[in-house]
């Protein structure tokens, strides 16, 4: 994604440059929900979801917290059939926009149908990242890398895809909250969104919850 604001249907988006520089990008479309109220202030992000299979050339189903243009962003999520997984599902995380991308240690080869929560979170001068607390199905949890000196610009979720055929039945973040400088809250709610049509879909079920698919209802 280039590094320009977008203006949805409703609401203005404030994307920075979210992308997986190693997936086909002949399609690449998205399904997001931002919060963007404590701009430049964001220094963590829950969320919960349930992990299913899809078999797909590629779709993502991340938590971004992103910074300023060009300096990149920390993702968590379920990554379904991309880079590095084959056909399965995966957790992962990456500090995009440096080139690092990190798979959890075994495949879950059919999702569980069961609600897990991500999180990203600073410690110091790191932002850590985890699935469950660190004690997940595969154990995801980590720190990454590269020393911040500033906090979020935006907080984003929802469904990213590089399979325009992809079949990915309606499925809910929700539970979204914020960490500005120490205070965890809920997400202030509908700051901003983008559906990229007409494969993807999504909305606002509430300020805290947002659905999305792709080529089915949602």
């Amino acid at each position: 994604m280039s590094n320009k604001a977008l203006l949805a249907a409703v609401a203005t988006l404030f994307f920075v440059g979210m992308t997986h520089p190693a997936e086909a990008a002949s399609f690449h479309k998205y399904s997001i929900a931002e919060e963007h109220s404590a701009s430049g202030s964001y220094t963590g992000l829950i969320g919960n979801s349930k992990i299913y299979h899809y078999t797909t050339s590629c779709v993502y189903e991340p938590f971004w917290l992103n910074f300023t243009s060009g300096n990149g962003w920390v993702e968590i999520g379920i990554a379904h059939g991309c880079v590095g997984s084959g056909t399965f599902t995966y957790g992962y995380f990456s500090e995009t926009g440096f080139g690092s991308f990190f798979l959890d240690t075994q495949p879950a080869t059919t999702g569980d149908g069961v609600v897990h929560e991500f999180k990203i979170v600073r410690a110091g001068s790191l932002f850590h990242v985890m699935e469950d607390g660190c004690a997940n199905i595969n154990s995801l949890c980590s720190d990454v890398s590269t020393v911040r000196t500033e906090n979020g610009l935006n907080l984003q979720t929802g469904l990213e895809s590089y399979d325009g055929g992809a079949v990915v039945s309606s499925h809910v973040h929700n539970a979204l909250q914020r960490k500005v400088s120490s205070t965890w809250s809920d997400w202030s709610g509908f700051d901003g969104w983008s559906v990229d049509g007409p494969e993807m879909c999504g909305g606002w079920n509430t300020a805290t919850s947002w659905r999305a698919s792709e080529n089915a209802p949602c």
